[in-house]
């Protein structure tokens, strides 16, 4: 019987809390668009305007987000699945196959078939550690 309590407490836990987006809508160079957040390994600053970032997706493509910054994308993306890993990234925690003190190899390579590094830079160490370390 209490093993029934302690289920039927944890399911309306459950319930109780708010639902997560799974994704969001925005602007892109082709128009609106649908980010589903499980398909993003890497954000990061676009080479041609700063103001937009390119999102580098599990499939190889990449979006080209318009005139959004890191903050705002911050309030957007899940916390607990994404980490800004210096001034110009933010990565998915899943897309990591290692780290140093100073380095992220992602799981996922260049057109080169090398494995995508990003750097990470002392200011958004800890939290990057705080993250993966749970």
């Amino acid at each position: 019987m209490e093993r029934l309590q302690k289920a039927v407490g944890k399911a309306v836990e459950q319930f109780r809390k708010p639902a997560v987006n799974r994704f969001a809508p925005f602007n892109t160079d082709k128009g609106k668009a649908l980010l589903y957040f499980n398909r993003i390994i890497l954000v990061r600053t676009a080479v041609q305007d700063s103001r937009d970032k390119e999102v580098l997706l599990q499939d190889g493509q990449v979006m080209l987000l318009k005139n959004i910054s890191f903050d705002a994308l911050s309030e957007v993306l899940p916390p607990n699945g994404f980490c800004r890993v210096n001034k110009k990234e933010i990565l998915a925690l899943s897309a990591i196959r290692f780290f140093s003190h100073d380095e992220i190899t992602l799981q996922a390579t260049d057109k080169n078939g090398k494995p995508i590094t990003v750097g990470l830079s002392e200011k958004y160490r800890p939290d990057f550690l705080e993250k993966v370390n749970g």
